[in-house]
């Protein structure tokens, strides 16, 4: 891996979220593979909130891209046994670990308050 993970135990929105890792050169964390999900499941794990990462599919609904590129989903880890991403109430757009259901990934609203995880690439 060429990044560099930050964990926040502050609760914040999506948005607020985003911003904060880019101040600190960094993005909320996105996984692209197999490997990376299960090093950043290891990092949810020394958190103790639900965790926001770097999904969204705000610009068209069910179409999730990574906000910093904006590129669709390569890989994804959706917890398919809670039927997710589900959009419950047709308003939830941001991507995150929801703990309930294990380390899996579901959409969320927005504005919910959870911890994140930042992304910094590392140059060589």
């Amino acid at each position: 891996m060429n990044s560099e993970y930050l964990l926040n135990y502050t609760v914040v929105t999506w948005s607020v979220a985003q911003a904060n890792c880019m101040i600190k050169g960094g993005k909320l964390a996105e996984i692209e593979s197999p490997e990376e999900n299960n090093y950043i499941m290891s990092l949810v794990m020394k958190l103790t909130e639900n965790v926001w990462l770097g999904g969204t599919d705000q610009d068209k609904e069910g179409s999730w891209v990574w906000q910093s590129t904006k590129k669709p989903f390569s890989y994804s880890a959706w917890a398919r046994d809670y039927n997710e991403p589900d959009n419950a109430r047709n308003d939830q757009d941001c991507l995150c670990v929801y703990r309930p259901y294990g380390l899996y990934w579901s959409d969320s609203h927005c504005w919910k308050l959870f911890q994140y995880i930042c992304e910094r690439e590392l140059f060589n």
